[in-house]
């Protein structure tokens, strides 16, 4: 099956994935434009609607293909409405979900959106232990962290390379300190 959708699924949006049980195995690939895309970094939330089992070997689980950008349901057991929520780690034009002929039973899909963020986040930077920490609100998940060590034009920011951690509910980036001057912003990625 391949979804389409008019305006793309962002990381502010969920791919509920339900009912799969059985040892169903489905492949799920993502595309933006016509481009697949890697869906290593995507996050992956287990929960049950068994509302007496706890969370334990049965429950569905995911592995990544990242040579084909495919994400893998593997599940055993039989419970009857186990829930799966992905979080997709940018934006994403379509979605093509196909069952590989293994297991019984059937899945259901939904997307969720959630309410975008309003207004701009504000980047918080804090000593810690001869380093830096850079925080952020959690729900600006479409920024990324910039850095540039002067501010003379042309001004030349680079992205940092290392992604944020979720502390709670909010975007965390630790840096060590130089002797350099070093400026900071985020910017939708």
């Amino acid at each position: 099956m391949r979804f389409t959708f008019s305006i793309p699924l962002t990381p502010n949006d969920r791919f509920l994935l339900t009912d799969v049980d059985n040892g169903e195995r489905y492949n799920i690939q993502a595309f933006a434009g016509n481009q697949a895309v890697d869906l290593s970094g995507w996050t992956y939330t287990p929960y049950s609607g068994e509302e007496s089992q706890l969370p334990n070997a049965n429950w569905p689980t995911w592995t990544v293909d990242t040579t084909n950008g495919s994400l893998i349901s593997n599940s055993a057991g039989n419970l009857t409405e186990p829930l799966s929520v992905l979080t997709p780690d940018r934006s994403i034009d379509s979605v093509v979900v196909t069952h590989v002929a293994q297991g019984s039973g059937s899945s259901a899909i939904q997307f969720v959106n959630l309410t975008a963020p309003v207004g701009l986040p504000t980047l918080q930077i804090l000593p810690a232990n001869g380093n830096i920490v850079l925080a952020w609100p959690g729900a600006f998940n479409n920024y990324a962290l910039y850095t540039a060590t002067n501010l003379a034009p042309p001004v030349s920011w680079s992205v940092i390379g290392t992604a944020p951690s979720l502390n709670q509910t909010t975007l965390v980036i630790t840096n060590s300190t130089s002797g350099r001057a070093r400026f900071y912003r985020l910017q939708t990625k």
